[in-house]
């Protein structure tokens, strides 16, 4: 469908969405619900914020840091 995004599960998918993303409590639930998925699934999570964003050194030293005890 023209003019359709993606549906990334991941990084992408989450970049550029802000406090509007979580508008009532059921968000809220849904986000820990696929939190706690991916943390079952074996997948480490690196959660960023918009200052994290503007620090991209210290976003590669998490990154780095989580892949070291991998």
């Amino acid at each position: 469908m023209a003019g359709r995004r993606p549906r990334h599960h991941g990084f992408a998918d989450r970049l550029g969405r802000g406090r509007e993303h979580h508008v009532d409590g059921v968000q809220i639930v849904r986000d820990g619900e696929r939190h706690a998925r991916l943390l079952a699934a074996g997948w480490r999570v690196i959660r960023l914020g918009a200052a994290d964003l503007r620090a991209p050194d210290a976003v590669v030293q998490r990154v780095r840091a989580a892949l070291a005890t991998w």
